[in-house]
């Protein structure tokens, strides 16, 4: 029985100890706390992760959204048009291909004729750099009209660098309900 006694009371004894040891163990605290420790034993100071940093494509496609936004809400067909390559195609969400600045202009100017006061919102989603003349932009649109339920579409974008500018070679747009 006194053997019983003194293991239970050394079992007592290691087991407060143990306790009291991973109590006041540094490296024990850093990991319940879940913060590393630098080799001298301190908590390591995480540095605030910086946002990534834009492609100059992905600025300049971004940019293009801004102000074909403008010329959108201003109803400028003829600045929309500009924002294409000479040979740029526009694939509207019914299919129908306008090909070159003439013909897509020409439709934008028939659009805002039939459709005062329309207003665009844009979220570009993703741009990516190919190359370095050459990125795709994923997006989604939506058009107001007064007294008419906006529009909602998707699209798609390939952008080239020409003479330094990016310019619209393609766009496909496809209508997405909200």
């Amino acid at each position: 029985m006194n053997l019983l006694q003194r293991l239970t009371r050394s079992g007592l004894t290691v087991s407060a100890f143990s306790l009291f040891f991973m109590l006041d163990s540094s490296a024990l605290q850093a990991q319940f706390q879940r913060t590393p420790l630098t080799a001298s034993g301190e908590p390591e100071v995480a540095e605030p992760q910086a946002k990534p940093t834009q492609s100059g494509a992905e600025a300049a496609v971004k940019k293009v959204a801004e102000m074909f936004k403008q010329a959108f809400d201003t109803g400028n067909a003829e600045k929309i048009a500009s924002f294409w390559a000479p040979e740029g195609e526009y694939i509207e969400s019914g299919g129908r291909r306008l090909v070159g600045r003439p013909e897509i202009q020409k439709m934008y100017t028939e659009y805002f004729k039939n459709n005062k006061d329309a207003k665009i919102q844009i979220s570009v989603d993703a741009v990516r750099e190919i190359g370095d003349s050459l990125a795709i932009e994923e997006g989604r649109t939506v058009v107001t009209v007064p007294e008419a339920p906006p529009a909602f579409s998707q699209y798609t974008a390939t952008h080239v660098k020409q003479n330094g500018k990016w310019k619209m070679a393609s766009v496909k747009e496809t209508a997405i309900s909200p």
